[in-house]
């Protein structure tokens, strides 16, 4: 499962050994990602990533083997308005619910969310198979279900390709020149620092430190 991911974050240059993979295919058996691609992401870079540095080739890697993934964060607001105000949950069956999802995987659920958009034209609330709340489906919200996908409610967040995407430690990388210009950002900075003459005891300044440390 996903050995190409593999290969790309090998591509990257990320050193990722068997041990590693083979960590995060037991977590991905044991649905710690709850079949949600935002957790696969968090769980993934926590057991494939060693150091700093590796954060931005992980994104990379990411970014180039899920970019053609459906993500439903921009959904119609028809459906975004059925799931705005969430139901009372029904009554459930927890050992039934568990064995409906046994053995169903984050491709299977997605391609059944696929399914669902295209056949769903009006709202369902406390049932078993369609987008809505307070029921058992893989999807929607306020509900019971072992794996899915969360659609509207609270705690909705940003997909996992746009975290990915904004590449926020791409400063950590080892493989970077500092150019002058960065240098004279910095310079800049602490000089902005060091004039304050009366600023907070938590700012730097420049000159009184190296007094200190002559």
């Amino acid at each position: 499962m996903f050995t190409d991911f593999l290969y790309l974050l090998r591509a990257q240059g990320m050193k990722t050994g068997l041990n590693e993979w083979n960590s995060l295919m037991d977590a991905l058996s044991m649905n710690l990602n709850e079949a949600s691609l935002m957790e696969f992401y968090y769980t993934a870079r926590a057991v494939l990533v060693k150091k700093e540095s590796d954060y931005d080739k992980f994104d990379q890697a990411f970014l180039e083997y899920f970019e053609n993934v459906t993500t439903y964060d921009r959904l119609p607001q028809e459906v975004l308005d059925w799931l705005a105000k969430a139901r009372e949950q029904t009554p459930y069956d927890k050992d039934e619910v568990d064995a409906r999802f046994e053995g169903l995987g984050l491709d299977e659920i997605r391609k059944m969310m696929e399914e669902r958009l295209k056949e769903q034209h009006e709202q369902h609330h406390g049932g078993t198979k369609w987008i809505g709340t307070g029921g058992t489906s893989a999807f929607g919200h306020s509900g019971y279900s072992p794996r899915g996908i969360r659609v509207g409610g609270p705690g909705k967040n940003r997909s996992a390709l746009q975290v990915a995407e904004e590449r926020n430690y791409r400063d950590f990388r080892d493989d970077s020149v500092l150019q002058i210009r960065q240098f004279q950002i910095a310079l800049r900075k602490l000089r902005l620092l060091s004039c304050r003459e009366d600023g907070p005891k938590t700012e730097l300044n420049v000159e009184k430190t190296i007094e200190k440390n002559v």
